[in-house]
């Protein structure tokens, strides 16, 4: 599936129209402005041998 993330996830009916025109499952993060960030984090910390 596709998970939307950031501001651009809060636009009024995108996450329809992405399934609707790829036919793959689609949502919204639970807090999608945190979301990034939070992963970007997760990314570093791993990355750098923490996780």
């Amino acid at each position: 599936g596709i998970v939307l993330t950031g501001g651009g996830a809060l636009l009024h009916g995108l996450e329809e129209l992405i399934e609707e025109k790829t036919g793959i499952t689609t949502m919204t993060a639970e807090d999608p402005m945190s979301a990034v960030a939070i992963g970007t984090g997760k990314y570093v910390e791993y990355f750098n041998g923490k996780i």
